[in-house]
C-alpha cells in the first residue's frame, strides 16, 4: 500500500496493483505484465519487490525474461528491490529492459516521470 500512497504523494495517480505473489518466475511476471499493459488506464510500471522468502536475483531473472518475450515493451518499467539477495538482483536486471532505482521513493518518482512522459506522447 506504501507504493500506492507514494504515487499519489509524487503526483501520479495508481491505475493498478498486482501482488504476484512469492516465487515470482518468468512465466507468472509475463502473465502479470500482459493483464497490467493491457490496461489502457497504465503508462508506467513500478515493480516495488521486498524479498523476505523470496529471493531478488530470481525475481530479477523472472523480470528479465519475461520482458525479452515481448517485441517491444508497451510501457516503461521500473524495478526496485529490497531484501534477500537484493543486490545481486539488480545486478542481474537488464538495463536496456528496465529503469533500476535503489530507493522506493527514486523508483516511483520514476514511474511517475514516465508516465508524465507517456501521457504527453
Amino acid at each position: 500500500m506504501t507504493t500506492l500512497d507514494l504515487v499519489d504523494h509524487y503526483g501520479g495517480e495508481p491505475a493498478n496493483f498486482l501482488d504476484v505473489g512469492g516465487g515470482a518466475k518468468a512465466d507468472r511476471i509475463a502473465n502479470a505484465l500482459d493483464m497490467v499493459f493491457s490496461d489502457d488506464n497504465v503508462d508506467s510500471v513500478v515493480f516495488n519487490i521486498f524479498g523476505g522468502i523470496t529471493r531478488g536475483d530470481e525475481v530479477a531473472n523472472g523480470i528479465n525474461q519475461a520482458l525479452e518475450q515481448f517485441d517491444e515493451i508497451p510501457k516503461p518499467v521500473t524495478v526496485r528491490l529490497a531484501g534477500t539477495n537484493a543486490g545481486e538482483g539488480m545486478e542481474i536486471l537488464n538495463e536496456d529492459l528496465v529503469t533500476v532505482e535503489h530507493t522506493l521513493e527514486d523508483a516511483v518518482r520514476r514511474a511517475v516521470q514516465h508516465a508524465d512522459a507517456e501521457e504527453e506522447a
